[in-house]
């Protein structure tokens, strides 16, 4: 039996993570044309909420998706953990860019906010609280 939404989850997880990980390592991430009228306090700023919503985003969609199974659920969240420093690493090899660790720190910080927000509504699903889609 599918659990409710999870064909959701799947549809959304994979072209977000795609997208999302091409941004992460790409050179130019953000576009010149908005990079030139962003000063660099307010650059910081939106870059490290981007990763912190990012991540958050993924997190919440992962558990949609995922099967409610405690080895399922630690084996996704563990390689969501990962990309975060995977991501990381590889940014210290593409030029204009630096991997940080303080960048990995709000990566898991997202991760664990979305799926800390997700667990109260996935529980809701995986007892068959909501419609089938």
């Amino acid at each position: 039996m599918t659990r409710p939404y999870s064909r959701l989850g799947h549809l959304l997880f994979w072209p977000t993570l795609v997208v999302w990980t091409w941004k992460l390592v790409e050179p130019n991430p953000v576009p010149e044309v908005i990079g030139d009228w962003l000063d660099a306090p307010m650059k910081f700023l939106i870059a490290k909420s981007a990763h912190f919503s990012g991540y958050a985003f993924l997190a919440f969609v992962l558990g949609l998706w995922v099967p409610p199974r405690r080895p399922a659920l630690v084996l996704a969240f563990s390689l969501m953990l990962f990309h975060g420093v995977a991501t990381e690493v590889i940014q210290t090899m593409v030029p204009n860019r630096s991997g940080r660790a303080v960048d990995v720190m709000i990566d898991w910080a997202g991760i664990t906010t979305g799926m800390l927000v997700g667990w109260r509504f996935w529980r809701k699903l995986w007892r068959g609280g909501a419609a089938h889609p």
